[in-house]
């Protein structure tokens, strides 16, 4: 939906909105399209009374008018990513390119249409999301596969620019070169990636290490039936895939649970050493095995 106002941007310059709005194809996609997202929230909201509540915090305006969770940043937070030492190969040949064929190339309108089209829905989609109150670096992502695509055409159109015009004897030569050029920014970009440091927050060092030993239990065939886990974090989704997993393929369950809601003769695993100063008073850990940081105790009655 966000890309919406860039498809009826679209339509209008080319005056094609009335005559869109009246094909019985797009009224009979919109329809169906709409009827089955519709059918799913409700259904699911049928399920689990409040869900539409839910999304309507985290997904549309709670998040888009307020900041969640201190996620904030700038109005130019997005520009700074895509000019970012791992964007910046990928957003200087598409902009560079870009201006070279407006500025030189504009004529041929097999191509420019397209790019504007691209360039629109990347325009749209970096303003949105620019506005929005809660900023997060990944809603930048929808934009590069635009940028990717607009990478293609232009290709495409200033390769065949090139090789019909200034190169005419010599098409399949210009073209490798301009492809080698081409490659070696992908290469640049590839390269970044490979040697990017793995994430250092807490959070994403305590989900790799909990997924860890939930693994390496499936392969020893570890029996979890009745543990619990505990984590200091507010949101643990990552944590809860890995107990999804136990679930499915060895049918154990690990329930979570808060220090306070602690009994005696449980197994759990703490996350971070540091809950075990948040046991209740009446319950002492002993601690059976630590891996990975992950501490599994047993919790008994205190000595008086």
């Amino acid at each position: 939906m966000m890309f919406l106002p860039a498809v009826i941007i679209y339509l209008l310059y080319h005056r094609q909105l009335i005559s869109t709005l009246r094909l019985h194809s797009f009224q009979s996609l919109f329809l169906t399209t709409t009827l089955i997202v519709l059918s799913y929230y409700l259904y699911r909201d049928f399920k689990e009374p409040g869900y539409l509540a839910v999304v309507y915090v985290n997904e549309l305006w709670g998040r888009f008018g307020n900041v969640v969770e201190g996620n904030r940043g700038p109005w130019y937070y997005y520009l700074q990513g895509l000019t970012s030492a791992q964007a910046m190969p990928l957003s200087l040949i598409v902009i560079a390119a870009s201006v070279y064929w407006f500025v030189k190339l504009r004529l041929n309108k097999i191509y420019t249409k397209p790019i504007s089209f691209f360039w629109l829905f990347t325009g749209v989609w970096i303003f949105f999301i620019s506005i929005a109150k809660t900023k997060l670096a990944w809603y930048i992502v929808p934009a590069f596969p635009l940028l990717s695509i607009l990478l293609g055409v232009l290709y495409i159109g200033i390769s065949r620019h090139f090789t019909s015009h200034r190169f005419p004897a010599q098409n399949k030569t210009s073209l490798k070169v301009i492809f080698i050029c081409l490659l070696f920014f992908c290469g640049l970009a590839l390269r970044q990636i490979v040697n990017k440091p793995l994430e250092t927050c807490e959070y994403c060092i305590e989900s790799s290490h909990f997924g860890l030993m939930i693994n390496e239990g499936i392969k020893q065939h570890r029996d979890f039936n009745g543990y619990c886990w505990a984590t200091g974090f507010p949101y643990y989704a990552n944590q809860l895939f890995y107990i999804e997993k136990l679930k499915r393929e060895k049918s154990q369950n690990v329930t979570l649970k808060k220090p306070f809601e602690f009994q005696k003769g449980d197994k759990v695993f703490l996350l971070q050493p540091t809950l075990l100063t948040a046991i209740p008073a009446h319950l002492k850990a002993v601690v059976i095995a630590e891996k990975y940081g992950i501490l599994e105790v047993e919790l008994h009655d205190a000595p008086n």
